[in-house]
């Protein structure tokens, strides 16, 4: 009799610690997921999927299904915090502390006041394993931001909010120029950090190194992407 209740207690849990896990991953995802897809990586059948996402509707879960597309979560819904599971608090970690070592001090303090916001909702039992992990990155900066200014944090700004700029930039010879250009994006290399750009004048991306751009202006001039011109087609392009 007890081993059928601990049978019973156990199955529960396994049942709620999957309706967490369809939730985490339909949040984390733009696009409708299929029970197909949801099955094989939850490995259980597909009419389990359906049967958990009728019990999550019934509880008042936004869970919405669309025939033919999948499973999705309702737009402009609040849900609880994520439940992160060891791994992922590992990669999080070394995300941000890379970002903590190799950007300007903005970022950086961006990065940190992100840290200790995961580390304020997670259980208690996972303290150990966030706040005090063992997880480092050493910078040739000796813990100091890699940029000297915050010329990073002014680009990642304008590429957000998607406005044109007037750079001034000095090239691999010391020559000192002035561009106009539509932000796109950065990529960060192992010793460096890219901004790439759209250059209307020369109809053409650009990229320049962030270390030598001195000035950025804007020009309160918000753009929209165009087909072929994007930081997605610049990415296909290389």
């Amino acid at each position: 009799m007890l081993d059928c209740f601990d049978s019973f207690c156990q199955g529960g849990l396994m049942r709620t610690t999957r309706l967490f896990s369809i939730l985490d991953e339909l949040r984390s995802r733009r696009l409708p997921v299929s029970a197909e897809v949801l099955a094989g990586l939850l490995n259980v059948s597909v009419r389990t999927i359906y049967r958990d996402m009728s019990t999550l509707q019934s509880m008042g879960a936004p869970v919405r299904g669309e025939s033919g597309l999948g499973f999705q979560i309702e737009e402009g819904t609040f849900l609880p915090p994520l439940h992160f599971a060891p791994d992922e608090l590992d990669a999080l970690l070394i995300g941000m502390r890379m970002v903590q070592s190799r950007v300007d001090s903005t970022l950086a303090d961006a990065a940190s006041r992100a840290l200790n916001k995961i580390g304020s909702v997670l259980p208690d039992h996972y303290d150990h394993l966030f706040l005090d992990s063992p997880l480092l990155v050493h910078s040739l900066a000796s813990g100091k931001p890699s940029l000297k200014n915050d010329i990073l944090s002014e680009l990642c700004y304008v590429i957000r909010i998607k406005e044109r700029i007037e750079i001034s930039y000095v090239d691999g010879n010391g020559g000192s120029t002035n561009r106009y250009v539509r932000p796109l994006g950065v990529v960060c290399f192992d010793s460096v950090w890219l901004f790439i750009a759209w250059c209307d004048l020369r109809q053409n991306f650009r990229s320049f190194r962030v270390d030598r751009v001195g000035l950025v202006s804007r020009t309160g001039d918000i753009f929209k992407d165009k087909l072929g011109e994007g930081f997605k087609d610049y990415i296909r392009s290389l």
